[in-house]
């Protein structure tokens, strides 16, 4: 059994990192008076992860008070799990409570490790002899992400399976779908105007297949067990109901292009699609187009195949800020060109509001060879 004290402050990330780098299999953590909330989101990460914690109270600047708890606690752990192997990360906390948590390991001659920010690797030693450094090599997830954070999110695992299964057909539509500009406005007007008169899901798929047939390119749409097959020149799709075929052709295709693209480049530690995310009740607050972590910072995506509005723009840059902190990078990417009608404001807004614009098919489609650098391109 292998054990991890750490010292919670207010950087999370080492707190996290550390445990999953030494595949621990628990972690105790020591928490100040001020430090209560950001210790509940680390035995919410850790449990993400499979990892159980505990936590206990010190003083934030009582040194031998503090190296009295975690002396005391280390022996607890000896008797209780004779054999097992505890380690010390005294990276978080107070100054002083890394100097307590120090000077126990160099007492009980106790394995410690150092991550210092932004750094690649663990510093370690045994008692106060220096040891190999650890490279680190594991990832944050989505739902770690985020729980460090005090968020509870809901992953659409079936969305990315399918995204992933008709990545072809999605290209396809990607590069070709711009010939029909106007079809997203009619087919947007055609489904409010069935929603209202019309209630019954066999009418509903009807009419999405009748009205895929007549507007996008001569396309095939059958219906089979299993749903809808959508058959473009030489690439087919498969959905389940007449409202995933309607919502993958209602904008849907470009979130998945975005997201295949970033998958498939394995430059970000973890990316989904449709993330939700969710009140303490369980109930969907938000959701964002694409998200993905890399080396703990987010990148939000929002992906725009029609017409959007100044007011679209502060939601998705409120949602990004909220979830995502100060540090989270925003990404809004227009497939079509923004009109001249109205661009000066909406320009305005991303410029305040500090998101990255990308607008333009080809301009998209070059920006996703590095998807993991979107937030960094400049307008």
């Amino acid at each position: 059994m292998k054990i991890v004290i750490s010292l919670v402050g207010g950087q999370l990330d080492p707190n996290l990192l550390t445990p999953l780098q030494l595949e621990a299999t628990r972690s105790v953590l020591f928490r100040t008076p001020d430090t209560n909330r950001e210790a509940k989101n680390l035995i919410d990460a850790l449990g993400v992860n499979g990892i159980s914690a505990s936590v206990q109270e010190t003083p934030a600047f009582d040194f031998a008070q503090t190296r009295e708890d975690i002396r005391k606690k280390v022996e607890t752990l000896r008797d209780e799990h004779q054999g097992s192997e505890i380690w010390i990360n005294y990276t978080g906390g107070t100054k002083i409570m890394s100097l307590a948590a120090f000077e126990v390991a160099r007492e009980l001659d106790l394995r410690t490790a150092y991550l210092e920010p932004r750094s690649s690797s663990l510093l370690t030693t045994l008692g106060t002899l220096p040891q190999p450094s650890i490279p680190i090599s594991v990832k944050f997830t989505i739902e770690a992400f985020f729980a460090l954070k005090g968020f509870s999110v809901q992953r659409n695992k079936s969305l990315e399976t399918n995204a992933q299964t008709r990545k072809a057909f999605t290209e396809f539509v990607y590069e070709n779908i711009r010939n029909s500009a106007i079809f997203h406005n009619k087919l947007f007007s055609k489904v409010f105007q069935f929603r209202i008169k019309n209630s019954t899901a066999n009418n509903y798929e009807k009419l999405i297949g009748t009205f895929i047939t007549e507007n996008f390119w001569n396309s095939m749409v059958s219906k089979n067990m299993s749903g809808f097959q959508v058959k473009l020149n030489s690439q087919s799709a498969n959905f389940n109901t007449g409202a995933q075929l309607i919502e993958y052709f209602s904008g849907g295709w470009l979130e998945e292009y975005v997201f295949n693209k970033f998958y498939d480049s394995r430059c970000a530690d973890d990316v989904t699609i449709g993330l939700r995310f969710l009140s303490s009740e369980n109930d969907v607050m938000n959701e964002c187009d694409v998200v993905a972590i890399n080396k703990g910072q987010s990148t939000f995506v929002e992906c725009k195949s029609g017409n959007f509005n100044s007011t679209d723009i502060d939601k998705f840059h409120s949602v990004a800020k909220m979830y995502g902190g100060d540090y989270a990078k925003g990404v809004w990417l227009s497939y079509y060109p923004i009109p001249i009608s109205g661009k000066s404001s909406k320009m305005r807004k991303f410029s305040m509001n500090k998101i990255n614009l990308i607008e333009g098919m080809k301009q998209i489609k070059n920006s996703l060879n590095n998807p993991c650098q979107l937030g960094d391109i400049q307008r």
